[in-house]
């Protein structure tokens, strides 16, 4: 299965649609205490960088990274559309992300 990763500025519909899922979900099943899903404004953080996957014109997945300094950077937000679960796509997500990082 052929991935284009993109830099994402989160302005695009699908894009938000999927976040947009993502945070109504984790709101749904978690523990407000236990909540860390961030919107598209903390993700928006000038050490942010939100990545995007996709398949043509499909939206696969998305992913961000924050840098935490020169050396370390964390993990803050993935998510996979219901379609490609199951897929591979989040672990190809992943992988791209700690190649971001590494870079």
């Amino acid at each position: 299965m052929e991935i284009t990763f993109l830099e994402d500025d989160l302005r695009g519909r699908k894009i938000n649609q999927l976040l947009q899922s993502h945070l109504t979900e984790t709101h749904k099943n978690t523990p407000p205490e236990s909540v860390h899903a961030l919107d598209v404004s903390a993700l928006q953080a000038p050490d942010d960088t939100f990545l995007s996957a996709w398949q043509q014109s499909h939206l696969m997945a998305f992913g961000a990274i924050r840098a935490m300094s020169a050396e370390e950077a964390e993990r803050k937000s993935m998510r996979g559309s219901l379609t490609y679960r199951g897929k591979g796509v989040g672990a190809s997500v992943l992988a791209h992300i700690v190649a971001v990082a590494e870079a």
